[in-house]
């Protein structure tokens, strides 16, 4: 009898942390729907741009002979549409990562909690699909003859092939993005060094395994197309590239990454643990006139009641 207080204590603190974490994730989801909507418009542009690129219908085949050129293009079209998307009111909210292996890089680095990565891959998975879907419609003919930008291997690549070639190409590209946020004079920066390293990843890797480099961006059409052969190899591989990213970044390199986004604005708050995260946290406060013992609001100019 004399062990029930301490034990109804333990759970009601248990209770507490439950509510408190329930509570988060809930505040949470103005990113959680900026992130959804951010991978919607990267990957509608990933099948319409393999659409105008690729299809055999398509002008741009005959203007441009060379497959090869067409793959560096279409990579900087990707890396470009991210880009826009980091910088605008909706990258600044969720911080613009678009892709699963991303987020879970950024949670191996020590940025993001485990809600927050669960949050983030539900997102960019149903961003996934309707961005897919959308682009499927506007593209039309030229899209199905290219199966919505399905990623497949080349047909004389193995399948385990093609997971190391996307783990070697995500691991760059996550790397690459760890370490210009890690530096203050460079992290703004980062947007525009992502157009040009997606566009030599896809412009390499293009023809050789698909070079998805996102799990979310190869679920849309493999979710169109009901095709699921080959897309363990677009989960498997992408995200151990960006975990080895994270693990490699955190605890070989000097600096850490400064904030989880990829393009930081002291203006809006953020769900991340970088030192930049903390510094716009306690500004959001400040400007809003908000208590520092409650969340912040999304941005400066709003009062959040959470």
């Amino acid at each position: 009898m004399s062990d029930l207080p301490h034990q109804q204590s333990v759970s009601s603190k248990a209770g507490l942390r439950e509510e408190s974490w329930q509570r988060e994730f809930r505040s949470h989801v103005p990113e959680y729907s900026a992130e959804l909507a951010g991978t919607a418009f990267l990957v509608f542009c990933v099948v319409a741009a393999v659409a105008v690129m690729f299809a055999p219908a398509s002008a741009v085949v005959h203007w441009i002979d060379s497959e090869r050129l067409r793959l560096f293009v279409t990579g900087s079209i990707l890396g470009g549409a991210g880009a826009l998307v980091a910088i605008t009111p909706l990258g600044r909210i969720s911080g613009a990562h678009l892709n699963p292996a991303v987020s879970i890089g950024f949670y191996c680095e020590g940025k993001m909690h485990l809600q927050d990565l669960i949050g983030y891959v539900i997102a960019q998975f149903a961003g996934g699909a309707i961005g897919a879907w959308a682009g499927a419609t506007v593209s039309g003919a030229l899209g199905r003859s290219v199966k919505e930008a399905l990623t497949l291997p080349a047909e004389s690549v193995s399948n385990w092939s093609a997971a190391g070639a996307e783990a070697i190409s995500t691991f760059a590209l996550a790397f690459v993005i760890f370490e210009m946020l890690s530096i203050k004079r460079l992290m703004h920066w980062t947007p525009l060094v992502v157009v040009a390293v997606a566009s030599i990843l896809v412009g390499i890797d293009g023809n050789f395994s698909g070079a998805s480099l996102n799990p979310a961006r190869s679920f849309g059409p493999a979710w169109l197309e009901h095709n699921w052969h080959c897309f363990w190899v677009y989960v498997v591989g992408p995200c151990v590239g960006g975990f080895l990213a994270g693990i490699v970044h955190k605890f070989v390199m000097p600096r850490p990454a400064r904030t989880g986004k990829l393009f930081h604005d002291r203006h809006y708050r953020s769900i991340f643990s970088g030192r930049s995260d903390t510094m716009a946290n306690i500004h959001v406060r400040r400007q809003a006139g908000a208590p520092p013992n409650v969340r912040p609001p999304v941005h400066k100019s709003r009062i959040s009641s959470a």
